[in-house]
């Protein structure tokens, strides 16, 4: 299954050399450091899938606070898998696949699947839900943007990280109904919840 549009495939294309080994880094950290302080209370050898793991910039931060992380990371992005690749080094793996072709394929299973700063820009929230709900205990959401709207809105925004004039990327405002919906659909209930303002929240489900 690929339900990728072109502009999601192409919309990273260009990040680059030191846009690809910065991008995300300059976000705040605290909730990345909450996410993997949670994942070690649920094993001391927890097997991890980043889901558009981007340049693996949570790889570090995971793998300090769980010394035995299993993890896996996988992106449609040349340059940010280059980089990831690197970061990771030999004690982890690093995927070149569509996201959705990995997860619909997969035959592993994971104690966490990870979604960090990336439900906001892809076609369907919901399918990537229901697999990751499929293949994993847990699912982390690192949200810059909840669900918080009256309304869901899809619109083709410049990438604000891209070389080029208007290179476009999917950018979507969540509403609260959609949200629901996903979740109640997949059985999933919200088991942990912290903030660090507005825009930078961690919320972990898991199926009831």
């Amino acid at each position: 299954m690929d339900i990728n549009t072109e502009i999601t495939h192409n919309s990273w294309g260009d990040l680059a050399g030191d846009k690809a080994k910065d991008y995300l880094h300059y976000y705040p950290k605290e909730m990345k450091i909450a996410m993997a302080k949670f994942i070690g209370t649920i094993s001391s050898e927890p097997k991890v899938l980043d889901i558009g793991c981007g340049n693996a910039q949570i790889f570090p931060l995971l793998k300090s606070h769980n010394p035995n992380l299993r993890y896996t990371g996988v992106d449609i992005t040349d340059s940010l898998v280059d980089v990831a690749k690197g970061v990771v080094g030999d004690v982890g793996i690093i995927v070149k696949d569509d996201i959705f072709k990995f997860v619909t394929n997969t035959n592993e299973r994971f104690d966490v699947s990870i979604l960090s700063h990336m439900l906001e820009c892809i076609e369907s929230p919901d399918l990537i839900m229901g697999k990751a709900a499929n293949i994993s205990d847990y699912i982390a959401i690192h949200w810059y943007d909840t669900p918080k709207y009256d309304y869901d809105a899809v619109t083709i925004a410049k990438n604000p990280h891209s070389e080029d004039s208007f290179k476009p990327y999917l950018r979507r405002k969540m509403g609260k109904d959609y949200w629901e919906y996903i979740i109640n659909r997949y059985n999933l209930v919200l088991v942990h919840r912290e903030s660090s303002g507005v825009n930078n929240v961690l919320e972990v489900y898991k199926k009831k």
